[in-house]
């Protein structure tokens, strides 16, 4: 039952996804949700459905949260709003990274509304957005995130602050064989 968040999810993606491009002028039904298929059953989340792995979880969130940030850019309200703030939350509790994941395309569309559209949309989607990622950092990511800030002094321990660890303990054991040795563009090449 453990591994039914990443259908739930997935399912939940396709869904906001077909919306998304059934809103979109000149798209037929049946290329949109073809193509919404194709975006939401994407390579992480095939290749992690059936294990305990939580990037597949956030591969269909995002995938979500960015259709619902288009849903927003097409018609600003309430609904896309209140969507992309509990989708920032739940970015922001899956991983670390998703903090950026959440916070960088929001602050893209908020840039985007504010060049063509009045402000008012664009301060709306700033606040869902930011309430979004306050209540994943502070409620439901109080711990690891204030945990984190109050033992080690930085939220994103052990990734980041005095005493971080990761990239030196943990991410080389992480890695294949034949990545350990390789720099940064021999592990692309290699990918």
């Amino acid at each position: 039952t453990g591994k039914a968040l990443h259908l739930i999810l997935a399912l939940a993606s396709l869904c906001l996804v077909g919306g998304f491009l059934l809103r979109l002028p000149r798209i037929r039904t049946l290329p949109a949700l073809g193509l919404a298929l194709i975006l939401c059953a994407n390579p992480v989340v095939l290749c992690q459905t059936w294990t305990f792995y939580v990037d597949g979880i956030l591969a269909s969130i995002l995938t979500a949260y960015l259709a619902v940030l288009g849903l927003y850019w097409l018609q600003p309200g309430k609904t896309p709003g209140r969507l992309a703030a509990m989708l920032a939350a739940l970015l922001a509790g899956v991983k670390f990274t998703g903090l950026a994941f959440a916070a960088i395309p929001a602050a893209a569309l908020v840039l985007l509304l504010l060049a063509n559209r009045p402000r008012r949309p664009a301060g709306h989607l700033a606040a869902w957005a930011a309430a979004g990622l306050a209540w994943g950092v502070l409620a439901a990511g109080f711990n690891p995130y204030v945990t984190n800030w109050v033992r080690s002094g930085h939220p994103l321990f052990p990734m980041a602050g005095e005493g971080a660890v990761y990239y030196t303990l943990f991410a080389p054991k992480d890695r294949p064989a034949n990545f350990r040795e390789a720099n940064r563009l021999e592990r692309l090449a290699l990918s």
